[in-house]
């Protein structure tokens, strides 16, 4: 048996970590094209669950072989939103891919198998659009500290243009750490008066990191995330944020070194309607929010089955005429309810960002602790322009993904 292999995802640029619905190539070659029978013999195998699949391929005019494992990754992965639980959360949307490429020849069917060596590498619920990947490269997307930073854009999953949140509302922050590195220990919370001055400096210790409790080296601890909200850090601790106008979310790269930004949220009070928190899938596979803070609609669907009946009874061989009987008798009724929403003024920045959202395979209303969250989905997005002052907004419709059924008739 030679086989060799000629690229794969743990090669430079993608340094083992790959976005899981993005292609996953690997090209190999073989010294046994020329035999009888020859094919070459795959198995991939998702080494968090032991399931494996076993594929054969005939080489191509070459004699090479090009394969994708990305239809296999993305069979088992998961996506992972913390409801209602507080400081770092293990995020469970990472898994390791293994992918043994081998060959089968021989002149008596089916043939002899030769394995080759296993290829580990890992893949996260990451979608690229197609002029990103073609770019790709796995540091842009990892938090690694090994080296030296650009501390003005620190790499996370999650978007870091400044936010802002409200009571009994999440806001997310999402991490992939390189592996066998102790890049995110802790992080800091750094909350400020209305007048801009700093109040205190607490520290919120990672539980998950890859190098500590609860497992030793254990590839899952470098997918973290952490919901940072007002809701998030009063689940923490609820005096963090008593007095506090905003904050900021700090990380450091060594001790001798100060710690620095990472995203800057400010809390607003009393709004004058009902806000709704929205929580969506991105394409890097964190959960990005909007708060909409606007006026909004609710407004309900109904759909119905009906049968009709005649309203004509005998009463003592009399045909009696009984207007409280239904002529048309509905047997299934459902209602689906719904809700337009409408943004807070927002960026041409922020336009580009939240356009993930109409696209966004799980998007979560947030209905605070006592409600948790409610799936929608959106089923049509735009965004308006006020010409004279140049603002946007997004307003879109929203479904509920449940309809409610009533009673027979």
């Amino acid at each position: 048996m030679a086989i060799t292999i000629l690229s794969k995802p743990t090669d430079a640029l993608y340094y083992g970590y790959v976005p899981c619905y993005n292609n996953q190539w690997f090209v190999a070659s073989s010294s046994q094209t020329a035999s009888a029978n020859f094919k070459y013999y795959i198995v991939v195998t998702d080494l968090l669950s032991g399931y494996s699949v076993t594929e054969k391929f005939l080489p191509n005019p070459s004699g090479k072989l090009q394969f994708d494992a990305s239809k296999f990754s993305e069979l088992l992965m998961t996506n992972y939103i913390p409801v209602n639980v507080y400081g770092f959360q293990q995020n469970t949307s990472i898994r390791k891919i293994r992918v043994n490429i081998g060959e089968i020849y021989g002149s008596t069917l089916p043939g002899t198998i030769y394995t080759g060596t296993n290829i580990d590498y890992i893949v996260w619920n990451g979608s690229l659009e197609m002029l990103t990947f073609s770019q790709y490269n796995s540091k842009n997307y990892t938090w690694d500290l090994s080296t030296t930073p650009n501390l003005n854009y620190p790499v996370l999953l999650s978007d870091l243009a400044d936010d802002y949140t409200f009571n009994n509302r999440s806001n997310f922050l999402y991490w992939m750490v390189l592996e066998g590195q102790t890049d995110l220990p802790k992080i800091y919370l750094r909350t400020y008066n209305a007048a801009g001055s700093v109040l205190n400096t607490y520290t919120i210790t990672n539980s998950y990191n890859a190098l500590t409790s609860p497992s030793v080296g254990y590839y899952r601890n470098n997918m973290v995330c952490i919901d940072v909200g007002k809701k998030g850090i009063d689940g923490i601790n609820a005096a963090y944020l008593v007095g506090v106008e905003y904050y900021d979310i700090m990380a450091e790269v060594s001790s001798e070194l100060a710690p620095f930004k990472i995203k800057r949220y400010t809390i607003k009070c009393s709004p004058r309607f009902d806000v709704y928190t929205l929580h969506y899938l991105s394409n890097t596979g964190a959960y990005e929010t909007l708060h909409c803070s606007k006026v909004s609609e609710l407004n309900s669907t109904k759909t119905s089955t009906t049968f009709k009946r005649s309203p004509w009874t005998n009463v003592s061989d009399v045909m009696t005429l009984d207007y409280s009987v239904a002529v048309e008798q509905p047997t299934i009724v459902n209602v689906q309810n719904g809700l337009k929403l409408n943004s807070d003024w927002v960026t041409k920045a922020e336009l580009i960002k939240y356009k993930d959202l109409f696209s966004s395979p799980d998007v979560k209303l947030d209905l605070g602790t006592a409600q948790g969250y409610a799936s929608v989905k959106v089923t049509n997005g735009t965004y308006v322009s006020k010409n004279n002052d140049k603002l946007k907004n997004l307003t879109f419709d929203l479904l509920f993904t449940h309809n409610n059924q009533r009673q027979k008739g």
